[in-house]
């Protein structure tokens, strides 16, 4: 089945500011366990178009991409507490850049704006 990482506020990582460096337990072997994907949601507390941001898995840097919705996987149900489209952010992960274990994900501020940009979570998800 499709399996998704999530550090949320509360966690004593998020929030934070403009960089984040994290380790993450995936126990899931992708090169024995058949996803078919992965990618890797950000969400920022305000409107982060403006804002350039990096993220890094295991030390390699990841693709931006699109994402038909606001969520890796669906909600049951919608209120007006979840993201907008301009507060998040979508990469690539390439199955191979995972390992079975811990796993070092930076998100990395590229560019150097006036206000700061306020980290709010970080979502990986693998699916079948």
């Amino acid at each position: 089945m499709s399996k998704d990482y999530t550090v949320y506020p509360r966690s004593g990582l998020f929030p934070a500011t403009d960089n984040k460096t994290l380790k993450v337990l995936i126990p899931d072997d992708t090169r024995r366990v058949p996803f078919s994907r992965a990618a890797l949601r950000v969400e920022t507390r305000r409107d982060s178009t403006k804002v350039k941001l990096g993220v890094r898995l295991n030390g390699k840097e990841l693709a931006p991409c699109g994402w038909p919705d606001t969520e890796l996987f669906p909600p049951l149900e919608r209120n007006e507490g979840y993201a907008t489209r301009d507060c998040v952010r979508f990469f690539a992960v390439p199955l191979e850049s995972l390992v079975a274990g811990e796993n070092t994900i930076e998100i990395v501020r590229q560019d150097s704006g006036k206000a700061a940009c306020s980290l709010f979570s970080m979502e990986l998800g693998l699916f079948k």
